[in-house]
This record gives C-alpha cells, sequence and structure tokens, in this order.
C-alpha cells in the first residue's frame, strides 16, 4: 500500500494537473446557471440578459437519458447463460426491479448523475452496500468531486480514485463513522493545499477542493486503490494526512471493482477528463446568442428614449420632461436613428437552430419561424426526425453501457448480500422469487431503447409491424402483440397479455367447459377468436374416448359435436385454408378408418354369436 505521505503528494499533484479542466468546469457552471455578465456596457444599467441555450437543451435531453432507465416495464432484461426455465428469467427481471425502483434511491440519483453528464461531460455515481437498510444505495458524485491520475482512461483502470467529501463539523462529529476522531488536532493543523477552489465562489455543495479555510467545514479524502485484486480504502483529512480518520479497511464487495461507475457523455480522446459537455459544445453559440439578445435591447432603448437635437441654446434644459401633453422648446426635434441592417430575431433563430443542430436535438419550430410563408411539412419533418435517429442511438448505446455495469454491480450486491429477501412487487401483483434463479449467471442488458423516448413512434412502427407480419408463420405472433402492449402502457402487459402456452390451456379447458353445454342439448356458436386447433383436437379426443369406452353418447350429443367441428374448420379455413384442408383430409380418413373398424367389429360379433347358436 502506498506510504501516506507519498500517496498525498500525488493527489496533490493530480489535483495540479487538472487546473484547466476545473476553471473550465467552473466557466460551464456559471454560464449555465447564472449567465456570462457582460463585461463592457455602453452606458449605465444597459441591458445584461443570459440567452439559457445550455439550460434549454440539458433539459430537453434529460428525458430522454431518463426514459432508458424507467422506459420499459423492467429497467433491464436478464439474459442466462446456462439452460434455465424461462419463467425463472421473467421473475430474476422482476425481482430486480422491484428491489431497484422500491428499495434503491436511484431513481431520484439517477437524474442527478445524468445532469452532472450532460453539463460536465462526464458524471460518475457511487454504488454502495447500506447495512443498516439492507439494499444497494447510490450516490450522485460530483466530478469536480472526483480525483484520478491525469492519465487515466477508464474510471476501472484507474491507479487510485479520490473521492472528497465535504461536511460541517457538526456532521463530522455526529456521524458514527467518524467516532473517536481528535477532531480538535485536525483544526489546529489546518493549511491549505493544492489548487482545486477554483469552483468555491459559485456554490457550496458543487466545489471540488482538497483544502478549506472555514473552520466549521472540513475536507476528508477517501481515497481507493487497487491491490492484490482487492480494493483498499484510506480515509483521511488533507490537512493532517498522517491521521486515520477510519482504519484502512478492504472493500469486501465480491465483483472486485471500484464501487463507482460513470457516463461520459461522448466518446472522442481517451484521456478520462477529454470528453465535453453540452455547455462546452454550446458555449460560443451561447455568447453569440447573449450579444445580440443585449443589443437587441440596447436598440429597443435608444428607440423608445430617442435623443434630441437643437439649432439654439435651452436654458435649463434638465427641467424638460418627456412626458405626454408637455411643451417642448422651440427648434428641439428628435434624432433619427436609422433601421438596423439586420433582424435581429432572425440572427437570434439562425443561431439556435445550428446549435440545436449541433447538438442533435433540433426544434422544428424555429424554421416556421423564421419564415411564416414556406412552413415545414410533416414529410420534410420526418426526413429530419429519420437523420436525427442515428445521434439518438449512439448517444443511448454509449449511456447504455454505463447503465449495464452499474446494474451488473447492483446485482452482485444483492446476491451477495441479500439473497433471502425474495418477495417482490410486479405491477398489481406479489410475487416470490425462486432461489435458484440467483445462479442463472446472467448477462444484465439495459431495457430502454434508443427510440423509447418517442412513444408514438414507436408505437406507429410496431403496429405496422403487427399488420406487416401477422399470419406469418415465421414470426412470433405473440410477441408483436406484446410488443404494441409495452408500448402503450407496460402496465398492460401483466394484465391483458396471456403467454401462448397458457393460451393454449384456457382454449383446452374452454373447449371442454363446451362439451358439458354441448352434452345439455345446447349448440355452442364459433366466435372466430378461437384456436381451432387445439378446439378441434380436444373434440376428437372427446370423441375416440367415448367410442373407445363402454359410456354411450347420445345422438344430440353426437350431431351438436359433429356439427361444432365442421363449424370450427369452416372458421379455420378462412384464417389458413392449407392447414385445414389437411386437417379435414385426416379427420374424414380417422372417420373412415374408424367405421371400418366397427363395421368388422359387428361382422365378427355376429359370427361369435352365430357359433354359440349352433348344436355342436
Amino acid at each position: 500500500m502506498t506510504d501516506r505521505v507519498e500517496l498525498h503528494d500525488k493527489i496533490t499533484k493530480d489535483i495540479k494537473d487538472r487546473s484547466r479542466w476545473e476553471q473550465r468546469q467552473n466557466l460551464w457552471y456559471e454560464m449555465r446557471h447564472t449567465g456570462l455578465r457582460r463585461k463592457n456596457k455602453p452606458w449605465n444599467n444597459a441591458s445584461d440578459l443570459h440567452f439559457p441555450l445550455a439550460d434549454s437543451v440539458v433539459e430537453r435531453l434529460k428525458p430522454f437519458y431518463y426514459m432508458q432507465i424507467v422506459g420499459m416495464d423492467t429497467i433491464a432484461s436478464f439474459v442466462p447463460m446456462r439452460q434455465q426455465d424461462a419463467g425463472m428469467t421473467v421473475t430474476a427481471e422482476r425481482w430486480f426491479d422491484y428491489k431497484i425502483k422500491e428499495s434503491t434511491n436511484f431513481l431520484t440519483e439517477g437524474l442527478t448523475w445524468i445532469d452532472h453528464g450532460l453539463m460536465s461531460g462526464r458524471s460518475v455515481i457511487k454504488v454502495y452496500w447500506d447495512s443498516e437498510k439492507k439494499s444497494v444505495q447510490y450516490d450522485a458524485v460530483d466530478p469536480m468531486m472526483i480525483v484520478v491520475p491525469d492519465r487515466t482512461k477508464t474510471i476501472q483502470d484507474s491507479e487510485r480514485i479520490v473521492n472528497i467529501m465535504q461536511m460541517s463539523i457538526e456532521s463530522f462529529k455526529s456521524n458514527p463513522l467518524y467516532s473517536g476522531v481528535d477532531i480538535d488536532a485536525i483544526q489546529s493543523k489546518r493549511g491549505r493545499i493544492g489548487n482545486s477552489n477554483e469552483k468555491e465562489v459559485s456554490t457550496y455543495r458543487r466545489e471540488g477542493l482538497n483544502y478549506t479555510s472555514d473552520m466549521n467545514r472540513i475536507i476528508l479524502w477517501e481515497v481507493y486503490e487497487k491491490h492484490g485484486g482487492k480494493v483498499h480504502v484510506q480515509t483521511f483529512c488533507p490537512e493532517v494526512a498522517s491521521m486515520d480518520v477510519r482504519p484502512t479497511m478492504e472493500l469486501d464487495y465480491d465483483h472486485g471493482n471500484y464501487p463507482f461507475v460513470d457516463f461520459s457523455y461522448e466518446i472522442k480522446d481517451k484521456g478520462w477528463y477529454s470528453p465535453r459537455g453540452v455547455c462546452e459544445i454550446l458555449a460560443p453559440f451561447e455568447s453569440s446568442l447573449c450579444k445580440m439578445w443585449n443589443e437587441k435591447h440596447d436598440a429597443m432603448t435608444l428607440f423608445n428614449r430617442p435623443m434630441f437635437k437643437t439649432d439654439r441654446d435651452i436654458p435649463n434644459s434638465s427641467n424638460i420632461r418627456l412626458s405626454p401633453a408637455q411643451i417642448l422648446p422651440v427648434g428641439l426635434a428628435p434624432v433619427q436613428m436609422s433601421n438596423p441592417p439586420i433582424s435581429w430575431d432572425q440572427e437570434i433563430e439562425m443561431t439556435r437552430h445550428i446549435a440545436e443542430q449541433r447538438i442533435g436535438m433540433p426544434d422544428f419550430g424555429v424554421q416556421s419561424m423564421q419564415n411564416q410563408g414556406d412552413r415545414r411539412t410533416a414529410t420534410e419533418i420526418n426526413a429530419i426526425s429519420g437523420l436525427m435517429a442515428e445521434s439518438n442511438d449512439l448517444r443511448a448505446r454509449v449511456f447504455r453501457l454505463s447503465l449495464g455495469e452499474l446494474y451488473l454491480q447492483s446485482w452482485n450486491l444483492y446476491l451477495q448480500y441479500n439473497k433471502e429477501d425474495l418477495d417482490f412487487r410486479y405491477r398489481e401483483d406479489n410475487g416470490r422469487m425462486e432461489p435458484d434463479a440467483f445462479y442463472g449467471d446472467y448477462v444484465i442488458e439495459p431495457k430502454g431503447g434508443p427510440d423509447s423516448q418517442n412513444r408514438a413512434l414507436k408505437l406507429q412502427q410496431a403496429m405496422q409491424r403487427k399488420q406487416l407480419f401477422s399470419g406469418s408463420p415465421f414470426i412470433n405472433q405473440a410477441e408483436l402483440d406484446r410488443s404494441i402492449l409495452e408500448l402503450d402502457d407496460p402496465s398492460l402487459v401483466r394484465r391483458m397479455y396471456l403467454d401462448p402456452q397458457m393460451r393454449q390451456q384456457h382454449e383446452g379447458l374452454e373447449e371442454a367447459n363446451n362439451i358439458s353445454i354441448m352434452e345439455t342439448g345446447f349448440p355452442v356458436p364459433v366466435r372466430g377468436d378461437e384456436n381451432f386447433e387445439i378446439r378441434i383436437g380436444v373434440l376428437v379426443q372427446y370423441l375416440d374416448n367415448k367410442m373407445s369406452g363402454e359410456e354411450e353418447m347420445s345422438e344430440q350429443t353426437q350431431q351438436l359435436i359433429v356439427t361444432r367441428m365442421s363449424q370450427l374448420l369452416d372458421a379455420y379455413e378462412q384464417v389458413d385454408p392449407n392447414s385445414a384442408r389437411q386437417m379435414r383430409k385426416q379427420l374424414a380418413e380417422s372417420a373412415a378408418s374408424l367405421a371400418e373398424e366397427r363395421q368388422g367389429a359387428v361382422m365378427q360379433d355376429g359370427e361369435q354369436q352365430t357359433q354359440e347358436i349352433m348344436p355342436q
């Protein structure tokens, strides 16, 4: 394990190496939340407005990413690497979905994780086991609070990870994890270290510090290192590096990875600090929009409050008031302002349109606002949407890589610590997981699709698929119907979808009940939505049992059953003529064979009776 003094110096160097990245993050945070202020105003109280381009794009992108988590009926698909019952796999999916949504804080921390990634280009979430709550918990960490060596490419391959934590002295004293720490010794040795206070002036919660001069606040470093396939954790205060705030410990997680998962908004250079966020990509466009917006309001001020000129001296000019019904001095005339050579509104909308195209999230109303006489058609919008779909698909795939890693760590923690809690709830029903399902050796894939942010489009595509492949013997018809229900409302899958095997059992039981009805003398009509092959098979089996047994069947019942079979065959022929004709032929052959057997049996019985009557 690295010596504490040497480790402290290495982390300090890591903080210095990323100073330019910190300065940029501070700039993007200020640009998004408060706006970059106007440096040189043409006069006092001139407009100083901020066009919220980056913030509006971030807020529009967040639902797209969040739907990758909650857009489907369950958050992930489980693919077993060995043969096992499909029902067991589905139960594992639903149990895991229940645990993540109901027992953890991922649905709230996930939003913060996404927001950090969109703004900064890189975000980190901590995945750990909470022994008190007996569940996995998540902590979306500000990227400024995570320090890795400058040469790091991926977070799991990093030489070390430092999680910078800040808390008040009162919170530190009340936390049982830090009981027994000499807080007075820490307070007496406060000193500045590093240069990581770039954002201290902006906000308390988003600052990435390794020191503080505030005596009511303490900074802790939680350092993770890998040694011998195990993750070791040291916790200490950088002002007093030689003192352990918590004893050095070894994480006992079976997955053997750092308990962090990162999300990169874009993948370009291999450096961990290289991804750009939305704010950095749109910074030139937002700066231009702010400039044009302010100059537009400056022009409005000049036009609404014109300057005046006169050919003669005006005594006491300060007494002149520009108000209705006032008499102006003789010779006083307003200065005529020429019309601006450009349209600010068109320039603003054009710049915004280019920025939207650059980020891959176009606003189709921009072009219409520029040209009221030539609005975009639905065909043109669909064509642009198709081009943008590739960009959205890439975004979704990059995010789903991080989601898959997060789900895998979460599953491993539940597998290690909470295999006894088998109960779960799915929609309106309660269930219980089979213990053997924990040993499926699953590949976990996030279930939210790349187009799940546009349910209407996906639903339309699913309906077209249904019409195109309806009745095809090479397409699973049940899954076609299931896909439509999932996109319409995932809760309908549980309430309305019937598994094909279960449906066959239901069809057979229903036809057996129909036989009881026909035995009482009542006919059963054909609805048209039945499984004709299954129902005819039930009727044939019933007739075979009656023929081979001693119990007789009334002529009325026999006639009703034969009539129903004929009606079912007629309806089946409307749906699948070839299969229906083949079944009709098989039934005719079976009936002829049965008639021959019965005729032979009657003749044999007659010969036997004749021999018994004749004298010996």
